[in-house]
């Protein structure tokens, strides 16, 4: 799993506008399903095999009228992996 903040994603955000941004983000190669979390200005993406890129995710959210942070793809606590 993969969490990404947005700077303008709130609880107030539109139902409409969450959706679009789920949709997008669903369309993802390898993207399994999305989670948005307005609350915490986040989302999260289960994948299977590879993740997409960065780029790929900013893209989808800027289409989607959302702007990603550039500090993202951070492991929730508890899924880190572990080191070699």
């Amino acid at each position: 799993m993969s969490i990404y903040k947005l700077t303008n994603l709130e609880s107030n955000t539109p139902k409409k506008e969450q959706e679009k941004l789920s949709s997008a983000l669903n369309k993802l190669s390898g993207v399994t399903s999305s989670k948005l979390s307005p609350e915490r200005k986040e989302f999260s993406l289960e994948c299977s095999g590879t993740a997409p890129s960065f780029d790929a995710v900013k893209s989808a959210c800027t289409g989607a009228g959302f702007q990603l942070q550039p500090q993202a793809d951070k492991q929730p606590q508890g899924q880190q992996q572990k080191q070699k």
